[in-house]
């Protein structure tokens, strides 16, 4: 773990925080879902992360604005949050905003000028299984009383493309069969 500076770690309302405890604080970075119908049900894990020293978090929809403590921790934004301009970037601090991660459908000219004038650390994502959408919508042919939970995987194929749909608590991600790469 010491070549990396921080692991992204998602969360979801059933995560068992003996697993997160496990690894180094100052080296995790607690991520949210990008869907979530209802934030309160993060409350309490959230401020129970918190107290056990865990102060980097990441979000990438404005829902976890209402359950992340902006101001008393680190929060970062994830790209799927767009800082397309220097009047984003400047609100996100305004609020209490850390670290923005640029969107990777942003162009390589309009990156570089917010870099040079950020006032915030920026980042860019360079290699990712970046889902093509996340969506509360379970791809599961039974009901939710009979779901185990557990990571169920589908590849799919549409017009001689392959796709593989991702369902976990609750959600469904599609990705592209081939991550997002720009090394």
């Amino acid at each position: 773990m010491a070549d990396f500076a921080e692991i992204v770690y998602l969360i979801n309302p059933k995560t068992n925080i003996s697993d997160i405890k496990k690894l180094p604080k100052n080296k995790v970075r607690i991520a949210l879902p990008e869907v979530c119908r209802h934030p309160k049900v993060f409350a309490s894990l959230v401020n129970s992360l918190i107290e056990s020293g865990y102060k980097k978090w990441e979000i990438g929809n404005y829902w976890a604005l209402e359950v992340i403590p902006l101001g008393k921790i680190d929060v970062s934004l994830s790209p799927s949050i767009y800082m397309l301009n220097t009047q984003a970037i400047e609100h996100a601090k305004e609020i209490g905003i850390q670290k923005i991660c640029f969107a990777t459908e942003d162009t390589k000219e309009n990156i570089k000028k917010l870099v040079e004038t950020s006032s915030l650390t920026t980042c860019f994502v360079v290699y990712q299984d970046a889902p093509l959408f996340t969506s509360v919508g379970c791809i599961r042919d039974y009901d939710c009383k009979n779901c185990t939970q557990e990571i169920e995987k589908y590849e799919l194929t549409k017009d001689g493309k392959k796709y593989v749909a991702v369902s976990h608590n609750c959600q469904l991600m599609l990705f592209n069969d081939k991550p997002l790469c720009f090394a």
